[in-house]
């Protein structure tokens, strides 16, 4: 065979196109691949001209590649989209060149390779990518869905998805993006429609159930919506899981009756695995969600859910002024059942009470089990108060009859508690702590009794004794902890620390210093517990400086009670050696009041205290009853204006000019000025024009635990580096 044969040979069995066209595009030659890409004839193609058979967007892309070509482009390398025959489109990588007669271009000669399946791969990766990223982000099943449906569209041309749910019997719509919108009223309703009721029975088998629009008697209801569709007929292919159980299942209809039934196409087989993936996470997840705010014992909400639930019944009270109660159930002498009979049988005797009290109230209610034996319950929509009394009788009566355990009958009896919204509280920590007063009212009433929240002093002085009891708890579990809120200069950088007391109480939760401070103060409990506090602060700081953190001031709070104390030089020299802190780096604060009881003495007590190197500061002040000639005598670094001046500056302006005569007072002595509980932008710029050097409050960092604070010491620290 001559040469020319066999490059003759080459051509006409090439796997690809190759061809020829002169610059308009009118084809001179091409192989018999076209015949098999593009389903024409070579004769009807020698006929043609290429922007005749690609797609008008292709078409412009090729002209313009031709131009640049001629132009002296080093570009030979495109893709394009041609239409076939019966009009389906498939992706070309063309690779061509120009022909010259006699040293001018008169055509392109190119190479053109059918792509599609290498396209579909690659948009099949990508789409399965974006369906995963849903997955791991937790995003809702209809985003999955609707991601899942475009998946299978893009792979499988001329049909139309939609991604049926398979739960509790039924069929319900998940995503359908590109169907029409009357296709959802097929799966609408609360009872499961004809239709879905019968694509259910079908799909139950395993196996694809074909689906015709414009015949099955199951749609005649919907007939008159779908008619303007286009839609006539196509598939349902079910969705198992790993066990073979039915989750769901992909439809897919198209304009004409398909005679057999997708296939194990790989679009939909990944579709379909993804799909499995995404329906088995999001039940995990559920389970998940569900095991973390219910209780596994009693399967009643826990104590997150109950909060949880408290705080939108009280959104709903306060939007529709509603009256709201919680009640605190405690049940009485549980422990006995546990000590005499065991932990397993006081288990069983849990669940059966829960049984009980589930039974008595409203599925709109909220009951949960708090922990050990204590119940919580939330009403609402209540008419009084008379309402929520007969909810707790109620409540006592289901409990009154023997309870069977095993062998034994045990009755059991309960303390409730009631706190009624708005009257006794209007937030839900007021609210809970209010009912478990109330409930321990009860219990020392001779328990099996229900009391309400009151605020009699009777009931005032048994909570300040919880809270004492509580607090000698609190110091020997180790319940109370320090948070530490930033203080800044005008520029936000870092430059101290204020050390604050919270009390991390098992039932009520995170407690501010506010509402147990006084009582530990008139109880006597201020000493332990600040001593502690100062201990804690300065071995936190020197921890801090070990590590190699800025050296920032930390500053402790100091009663009345303690700095009165004989022995509190002595006790801060104890917490300074025992640390290792520098005693630069500890502020001792102290109120104005506290300073001025006693001036002299406490002149002599913080000359003491100076002695020691610690730095002094005079708290809230402004709202106390200085002495200018004294504080011009005592030995301190700075004055922090009260937080009552900083919230007026931006309402009131007449507070500026006492502020600022505040600061020039103590600039004049020297001393540093700190504005604390700045919470707004305006509150900032005010005290910063009027010449405030350090600044605190919410605006500039929220008080937070050690752990969270030495982020910000990491970035000082890299900020000074």
């Amino acid at each position: 065979m001559t040469r020319k044969g066999q490059y003759r040979e080459l051509f006409e069995n090439a796997a690809d196109i190759v061809y020829t066209h002169d610059l308009e595009g009118n084809f001179r030659s091409v192989n018999k691949a076209v015949e098999r890409v593009a389903g024409y004839s070579r004769a009807e193609v020698s006929r043609m001209s290429l922007f005749q058979l690609l797609e008008p967007d292709s078409s412009e892309a090729v002209r313009e590649t031709i131009r640049a070509i001629l132009g002296g482009s080093p570009r030979t390398t495109f893709e394009v989209t041609l239409l076939t025959r019966d009009r389906r489109q498939i992706a070309l990588e063309i690779g061509c060149r120009l022909v010259f007669r006699r040293g001018r271009p008169v055509g392109v000669q190119g190479i053109a390779r059918d792509i599609t399946e290498r396209k579909r791969a690659e948009a099949l990766e990508r789409d399965r990518n974006r369906v995963l990223e849903l997955v791991a982000g937790n995003e809702s099943l209809g985003s999955v869905f609707g991601s899942l449906c475009l998946l299978v569209e893009r792979q499988i041309p001329a049909v139309r998805c939609a991604v049926l749910a398979y739960r509790e019997g039924r069929l319900t719509l998940g995503a359908a993006p590109s169907m029409p919108a009357a296709f959802a009223g097929i799966f609408e309703g609360p009872e499961p429609t004809p239709a879905a009721a019968a694509w259910g029975t079908l799909l139950g088998s395993g196996l694809p159930a074909r689906v015709n629009l414009t015949s099955e008697p199951a749609l005649e209801t919907h007939r008159s919506l779908l008619s303007e569709s286009n839609l006539e007929a196509g598939w349902a292919t079910p969705i198992l899981s790993r066990e073979g159980t039915l989750l769901g299942a992909f439809l897919l209809l198209g304009e004409r009756d398909p005679e057999t039934a997708p296939g194990e196409l790989p679009g939909l087989e990944a579709a379909r695995r993804l799909a499995v993936v995404a329906i088995e996470h999001r039940q995990l997840n559920d389970q998940l969600a569900h095991q973390a705010r219910h209780d596994a014992l009693t399967g009643l909400p826990n104590r997150l859910l109950f909060e949880e639930r408290l705080a939108q019944a009280l959104e709903e009270a306060r939007r529709h002024n509603w009256l709201l109660a919680v009640l605190f159930i405690d049940l009485d002498r549980f422990k006995q059942i546990n000590d005499t009979l065991g932990h397993p049988t006081g288990d069983v005797a849990l669940g059966r009470v829960a049984e009980r009290l589930a039974a008595s109230v409203r599925k709109s209610d909220c009951l949960a089990r708090l922990g050990g034996d204590e119940f919580g319950l939330v009403l609402t929509e209540l008419n009084d108060g008379h309402d929520a009394f007969r909810v707790g009788q109620k409540l006592l009566e289901a409990l009154s009859p023997p309870l069977p355990l095993g062998t034994h009958e045990m009755v059991l009896t309960a303390s409730i508690g009631i706190s009624l919204y708005p009257r006794d509280g209007r937030d839900a920590a007021t609210l809970r702590r209010n009912a478990d007063t109330a409930m321990y009212r009860a219990k020392n009433r001779g328990r099996n009794q229900i009391e309400f929240f009151t605020a009699e002093l009777g009931l005032a002085a048994l909570e300040k004794m919880e809270i004492e009891h509580a607090l000698r708890r609190a110091l020997e579990y180790g319940e109370l902890e320090l948070y530490y809120q930033p203080q800044t200069e005008a520029g936000h950088r870092l430059v101290g620390l204020e050390a604050l007391l919270v009390w991390n109480h098992p039932k009520l939760g995170t407690t501010s210093p506010q509402e147990f401070l006084p009582v530990a103060e008139e109880s006597g409990m201020i000493v332990p517990i600040g001593v502690w506090a100062l201990r804690s602060a300065c071995l936190q700081n020197a921890k801090w400086q070990r590590v190699g953190f800025p050296r920032l001031r930390v500053a402790v709070n100091v009663s009345p009670i303690q700095f009165a104390r004989p022995d509190f030089v002595e006790t801060v020299a104890q917490a300074l050696a025992e640390s290792g802190l520098d005693p630069s780096l500890l502020e001792l604060e102290l109120t104005e009041n506290v300073v001025m009881r006693e001036p002299e003495e406490s002149v002599r007590q913080m000359q003491r205290l100076r002695a020691l190197g610690v730095g002094l500061a005079i708290d809230d002040f402004g709202t106390g009853y200085s002495s200018l000639s004294y504080l011009r005598l005592l030995p301190i670094d700075s004055l922090k204006v009260d937080r009552s001046f900083v919230k007026e500056v931006e309402k009131d302006p007449n507070t500026i000019p006492l502020v600022r005569a505040i600061v020039a007072l103590a600039h004049g002595l020297g001393l540093t000025v700190v504005a604390e509980g700045v919470e707004t932008q305006q509150q900032f710029e005010v005290l910063r024009q009027i010449g405030c050097d350090r600044f605190q409050g919410y605006l500039l960092g929220e008080a937070a635990p050690a752990a969270m604070i030495e982020r910000l010491l990491e970035a000082a620290g890299s900020m000074l580096r």
